[in-house]
């Protein structure tokens, strides 16, 4: 049988267009939610890649630092404010290096990637042991057991760290 009226299959609220307030409103919250949860993760992942850059250009300054103790008997000197004092025509009385400067034929000093931060880098007075510093933006703190002794890498205090093999870096030079 054959009807001769067209009937609506579906319902006046289906052939609406568009949303209502809430459903809008819904929808908007779960994109701002998704957005801020990607936000999130992308400036992490940002954060890990900086920690892994200084964790590559501590080791690299660190196997720069040992080659130039095999060719002069000791680490280079530090000044009071953790630079490396290496640098200049003079070598029996160096001039401080500023990071990004180049150490003599060994290495380029490497910057930190935050312009607030910097690595920090300390000899004991004998010129035996040394020990290089970064602060890290994505792990936790670790305790040194120096106390207020740990020094600050530019903004941050320093909580990553480096030395030559017979340091203990909760050893206080």
């Amino acid at each position: 049988m054959i009807q001769d009226q067209e009937q609506p299959l579906l319902s006046s609220r289906v052939l609406q267009k568009g949303f209502t307030k809430p459903e809008f409103l819904f929808v908007m919250v779960v994109l701002l939610i998704l957005g801020l949860v990607s936000f999130y993760n992308f400036r992490l992942s940002e954060a890990k890649a900086r920690d892994t850059h200084r964790a590559e250009e501590i080791s690299r300054l660190s196997d720069a630092l040992i080659e130039y103790y095999y060719d002069n008997n000791r680490y280079p000197l530090s000044d009071t404010k953790g630079k490396i004092r290496a640098c200049g025509d003079n070598f029996k009385d160096p001039e401080v290096c500023n990071w990004g400067q180049k150490l003599y034929d060994y290495i380029e000093l490497p910057n930190d990637p935050l312009p607030q931060q910097r690595f920090y880098y300390e000899v004991d007075s004998d010129g035996e042991k040394f020990k290089l510093w970064a602060a890290m933006e994505t792990r936790i703190p670790v305790d040194f057991g120096l106390g207020n002794d740990v020094p600050w890498c530019g903004s941050a205090r320093c909580n990553y760290g480096q030395g030559s093999s017979e340091t203990v870096m909760s050893e206080r030079f």
